[in-house]
């Protein structure tokens, strides 16, 4: 068991160290964003999607190698000055009674987004495959069908990179 534990841990802190290099890109496209739209007149919504993602990347990978150094933000005007054994009562009670329900909250009002997204992935994944042996497109959720030749033609093309783009954005 002892030897499992070591492993996760090893595991958590690469992870930990890999993620806060993601703080590097998101910076610089960050400035890429405000240059672009300050400089030179343009917007773009999916690059500054990109930063949100990373943030979430960020936070959500990184909280296990927060939590395992002990490195969370807190509010330290009474915490420092307790002693080991009350700091260890306050962080078994305080992960009881606010980690967890908020976790289980997470989980309760979010698996039916994450299992619908399961099957719409899997769904497209299909009619990806039937393009590939079939040559044809049917894309249900995109409302388009297109059924072509012995070789795929630009039409056909076009719509399988439409529907890339939009289970990228969908991600």
């Amino acid at each position: 068991m002892n030897i499992i534990s070591k492993k996760i841990d090893f595991f958590n802190e690469k992870i930990g160290i890999l993620t806060s290099y993601l703080c590097i890109p998101m910076i610089l496209i960050t400035f890429l964003v405000a240059f672009m739209r300050y400089v030179l007149d343009f917007c773009s919504i999916a690059i500054q999607e990109i930063i949100i993602y990373l943030h979430a990347l960020i936070f959500t990978i990184g909280a296990a190698y927060t939590l395992k150094n002990n490195m969370h933000v807190r509010i330290d005007i009474f915490y420092n000055k307790f002693s080991i054994r009350k700091k260890k009562f306050i962080d078994f009670y305080g992960t009881i009674f606010f980690l967890i329900p908020t976790c289980l909250l997470i989980f309760i009002t979010s698996y039916k987004y994450f299992f619908s997204f399961i099957l719409f992935f899997l769904d497209d994944l299909k009619y990806l495959q039937l393009c590939f042996k079939q040559q044809t497109l049917h894309f249900g959720s995109f409302g388009l069908h297109t059924k072509a030749p012995n070789s795929i033609n630009a039409s056909t093309k076009s719509e399988f990179l439409l529907v890339l783009n939009n289970f990228f954005l969908f991600i």
